[in-house]
């Protein structure tokens, strides 16, 4: 797989800064925002869940029903700040201002890595989180026993994210690909250092690696409800990246005459999008 050799450098390049018997994110300057240290509130004095959203008070209640307050108040990130965020640029080349970063995890998804997130690699437009949890507030409900991943956004103020050609301004996002078992269930994607956190994974063109396959429809649903979310919200879908092979199994699920109109990316891509599929979202930037 042509991305094998080259993804995650700079992450895994941050991981071997750290201190023997210490975590990357120690080997790293402070990035006001991020919560590196189990200290303070998840929701604290500066950062009320904003009323607008209809996901924040589900995403708070069901992100602490699933992990530790330890651990949610380590890993967790500050919600949004008042300021709106502004993209320049495009996802190819450009940067971004008042940028959020997605939470660690929710009732039904989590990041790809903890590393990652502390690293800084998850940071998005507001609006672009709000279209991310949104839709996963929405599945919760729709589809409760599917769990879903996401991966690399973008830097906290954008450009170049090796070795991504893209997510230079907080409106790009991979989500990781649902899997079920040989039994047929949900199950949960293989994530480690050593398979570069899912980005090595590599699939055949039927959607399997070993025992376990990918649940196709449930990429349908989720795509389908961010191309909800986004209309709510007043923007698109600019693109989406997935193994060509796989987009006529996703369009045959039930969820996939919703989606026939999205803008599937119709060539073969830079490196081969099967553990992952991309989306650009059509924020309106400036410059």
């Amino acid at each position: 797989m042509e991305s094998a050799g080259r993804f995650a450098g700079g992450l895994l390049r941050a991981q071997a800064l750290a201190p023997a018997g210490g975590d990357a994110a120690a080997a790293l300057p402070r990035q006001p925002g991020v919560v590196r240290e189990g200290t303070g509130a998840l929701f604290g004095r500066s950062c009320q869940p904003r009323q607008s959203a209809p996901w924040a008070g589900a995403l708070a209640g069901g992100m602490m029903r699933k992990l530790s307050v330890g651990a949610a108040l380590a890993a967790m990130v500050l919600c949004a700040p008042a300021l709106a965020s502004t993209c320049f640029g495009n996802s190819g080349s450009g940067r971004i201002e008042g940028a959020v970063a997605l939470p660690l995890a929710g009732p039904n998804f989590a990041a790809y890595s903890e590393l990652g997130l502390k690293l800084g690699r998850t940071w998005v437009h507001a609006q672009v989180r709000d279209v991310v949890l949104g839709a996963y507030s929405t599945l919760s409900r729709s589809t409760p026993d599917v769990q879903y991943v996401y991966g690399e956004t973008s830097l906290r103020t954008g450009g170049p994210m090796p070795p991504h050609r893209t997510h230079e301004n907080g409106t790009s996002v991979d989500f990781m690909v649902p899997v079920r078992g040989r039994d047929g269930r949900p199950a949960p994607l293989p994530r480690t250092a050593q398979n570069r956190y899912g980005y090595d994974l590599e699939f055949d063109d039927a959607g399997k690696l070993a025992d376990l396959c990918i649940d196709f429809a449930a990429i349908a649903a989720h795509l389908a409800q961010l191309d909800v979310e986004v209309r709510r919200h007043g923007f698109g879908i600019a693109r989406v990246i997935l193994e060509p092979a796989y987009i006529p199994r996703v369009l045959a699920t039930p969820a996939g005459q919703r989606i026939k109109s999205l803008p599937f990316m119709k060539t073969k891509p830079w490196v081969r999008h099967d553990e992952h599929y991309h989306v650009d979202f059509a924020v309106k930037c400036a410059g």
